[in-house]
């Protein structure tokens, strides 16, 4: 074989290997980022039942459906900020419901399940499949309390806006989970 034609085949073959690993890198990259956020939050829930697989920790996830620019929307922010203080068994994850579509869609889905037929109000609170607040006051901070220690104690725990959001996998979400600095 002559010397130039090596060269095409070596090319060509050099182009299409190429090729191949962008394709298979782009379609990795954007189906790592469709499920993101459903695998760094679903270490916690099995997904069959959506109960809480870590029993000897007893983490409980308090659930914070927000909008910015509420007023009680942040000071319910501020409140939770305090419980991660006093309570080391809390998680506390936040969702945007204005600006993200598939956040007011969990939100909406989650209500339905407790027999809301539509959230129009923020902040919505949810704790376990049994407590759920629909907006804030100070007033209501003895009862977050109150349940976020029953369920704490509950072995039948269940995360019912994560199982939610198994259920709804094509959901595009953004959360945010708080922390103290």
């Amino acid at each position: 074989m002559k010397k130039e034609t090596k060269i095409i085949i070596l090319g060509i073959t050099f182009t299409i290997v190429a090729v191949f690993l962008v394709v298979f890198l782009m379609y990795f990259v954007s189906n790592s980022k469709k499920n993101t956020i459903y695998k760094e939050s679903n270490n916690n829930v099995n997904e069959n039942t959506g109960y809480n697989e870590d029993e000897a920790q007893n983490i409980v996830t308090v659930y914070l459906f927000k909008a910015d620019g509420c007023g009680h929307c942040k000071k319910a922010q501020e409140f939770f900020l305090k419980v991660l203080n006093e309570y080391d068994y809390v998680k506390v994850i936040s969702y945007e419901v204005n600006t993200t579509l598939g956040n007011n869609s969990l939100m909406q889905k989650v209500g339905k399940k407790f027999n809301l037929e539509k959230v129009t109000g923020v902040p919505l609170i949810v704790i376990g499949d049994n407590f759920y607040i629909n907006g804030y006051s100070s007033a209501r901070d003895e009862s977050i309390k109150e349940a976020i220690e029953k369920a704490h104690k509950d072995n039948n725990y269940k995360d019912l806006v994560e199982a939610t959001r198994l259920e709804n996998l094509d959901l595009d979400l953004k959360e945010i989970e708080l922390k103290n600095s």
